[in-house]
């Protein structure tokens, strides 16, 4: 069975960008939501075991590479396509981890609750070919 979370994250357009290289070559459970106006990408999966420093997740460790890459970035690096926003929720009563850098981040509750009205349009679908199977 194990222990299970709720994962959101907001990422900037270069941190997003490492998050999807992530996703792919790791095939991690994490899936783009959308993009918003601002350029910023919603990542979220829900009733996942998402174990950081346990070797046996080496898709979770990846992410997490990444988000502490963003987080350790000094002020004076930092801009909106290095921003970063990451929440994860625990099964067990206040078991959470909320982590932001960047200007103008802190909406990721906001962005949660309900993408669209933060903007957050949603990503769209492959379309199939005449043969029925997705267009790369």
């Amino acid at each position: 069975m194990g222990y299970r979370s709720e994962v959101k994250i907001v990422a900037g357009k270069k941190a997003a960008a490492e998050i999807r290289a992530v996703i792919k070559k790791y095939n991690s459970p994490l899936e783009e939501i959308g993009t918003n106006k601002r350029g910023d990408t919603l990542f979220a999966c829900d009733w996942v075991k998402w174990y950081e420093d346990d070797t046996d997740f080496p898709e979770v460790s990846a992410v997490m590479d990444v988000v502490n890459k963003y987080m350790s970035l000094p002020a004076s690096e930092s801009s909106k396509d290095t921003g970063i926003e990451y929440c994860r929720v625990g099964e067990d009563y206040g078991d959470n981890d909320y982590q932001a850098n960047g200007d103008g981040y802190g909406y990721l509750s906001v962005a949660v609750k309900c993408y669209e009205e933060e903007g957050f349009k949603p990503k769209p679908k492959p379309k199939a070919k005449a043969n029925g199977k997705k267009a790369k």
